[in-house]
């Protein structure tokens, strides 16, 4: 996990723009995280995407 402070630090020091992760089924994005997360937080979000899935 990288703490978002750092992370900003890091954008303005190496003069990079911080994008979301997105994740996409069929080209299409199904969930959109702003900022770098934890392993724990992209395996729950996905775990919700497809819960939903199965049940529709």
């Amino acid at each position: 996990m990288i703490d978002p402070d750092v992370e900003k630090k890091l954008a303005v020091r190496f003069k990079i723009t911080v994008r979301p992760t997105l994740f996409l089924h069929d080209r299409v994005v199904v969930l959109s995280l702003p900022r770098t997360r934890g392993r724990a937080v992209y395996l729950d979000e996905i775990g919700k995407i497809f819960n939903q899935e199965q049940t529709a």
